[in-house]
Parts: structure tokens; sequence; C-alpha cells
């Protein structure tokens, strides 16, 4: 990437997000929608700095608590909707996941105790998984579509730490990519 298109995007992603909401949880509340993440938690438990609660969990009810809030039109309540399904689907589909459901749902814990500690789906493994299917739950929800006009519900509902680590700047770098830089952002 060029150097000035580089220092553009580093530029834009800040300043973008600096607006968003401050690392408030108030009003915690267990939404049902959400709860693809704490069953995932249940079967593989990496605990609270795992993706499963520290980010799959805290987007999911934070973008819910929006919706419920009014921040989104029926367009981006649409896009929020579509999203945390395809998110959840596909955390479930990561390596050796579908087997630990349907033993989780069985009630066959002893099975998913082995499983579990399986070093080929590690908490660092599951998190990388599932933030790769970050961009590709985005844009099959169209992204590109809602970006501008819902941007400030985008914005008011993530946390300035979400992103604050190279999977998420890469991701908005790949949104930045597919959707067009203006499209989105300006």
């Amino acid at each position: 990437m060029p150097c000035y298109l580089s220092s553009s995007f580093i530029f834009i992603v800040f300043s973008l997000f600096t607006t968003v909401s401050a690392d408030s949880d108030e009003g915690k509340d267990e939404r049902e929608e959400c709860n693809g993440y704490r069953d995932m938690e249940r079967i593989k438990s990496c605990g609270s700095d795992g993706y499963a609660v520290r980010y799959g969990l805290a987007n999911c009810e934070r973008f819910s608590r929006a919706v419920e809030q009014g921040t989104f039109d029926a367009v981006g309540r649409e896009w929020v909707k579509c999203t945390t399904e395809c998110l959840i689907d596909k955390l479930f589909k990561i390596e050796a996941v579908p087997f630990l459901r349907s033993n989780l749902r069985k009630g066959v814990g002893c099975e998913i105790k082995s499983v579990k500690d399986s070093p080929s789906l590690s908490c660092s493994s599951l998190e990388d998984q599932a933030f790769g299917s970050h961009v590709p739950c985005y844009l099959e929800c169209n992204f590109c579509e809602i970006c501008r006009s819902q941007k400030w519900g985008l914005m008011s509902t993530y946390r300035i730490r979400d992103f604050l680590n190279l999977n998420s700047i890469s991701q908005v770098y790949d949104i930045i990519s597919e959707c067009g830089l203006f499209h989105c952002f300006m």
C-alpha cells in the first residue's frame, strides 16, 4: 500500500473511531439472541478475555441494546439481526465446534471435556477463526449498503477498544477495500 494511502487510512480509522462510545456496559442483561456466545463459552471456556465473552457477547449485547433503544432504523436493525445470526452461525462452524455443540445439547459433558482441551481448538485459534468471519458476515448482510446511513449508530455502539487490535484494524481495511472509502466513511 503506498505510503500516502497507508497514512490516510490510519488517520481516517482513528479519527472516525475516536467518536465511538465509551467502554460502558451499563444495564448488562442476558439477551436471547446472544446465547450462541454463552454456549461457545460453555463449550470452549476461554474466560473473560476470550473471544466469546470479551468480544462476541459484549458486542452482541451492545448492538441488541442499541436496536432496542432506536439507535438504528429498520434497515440498520435488519443488518444487526443478520450479522448477529451470521457471526454465531459461523462461530459454530469453526473446526471441531459442531461436534462439541451437538454433545453440549445432548448433555454429554464428559466428551466435551476431552475435546475442549484439544490443542486443535485453542482459544487463540478460536479467536482468529471467529474474527475471520466478521468481514464475510458484514458483507453478506449488506454492510456496504448500510454503512453510510447507519454510520452514527455503528460508531455510537462500538467501543474504542474494539478497534485497538490488529484483527479489527485489518477488518476495517478489508471493509473499506470492499465498500470503498468514500462510500462508507465520508
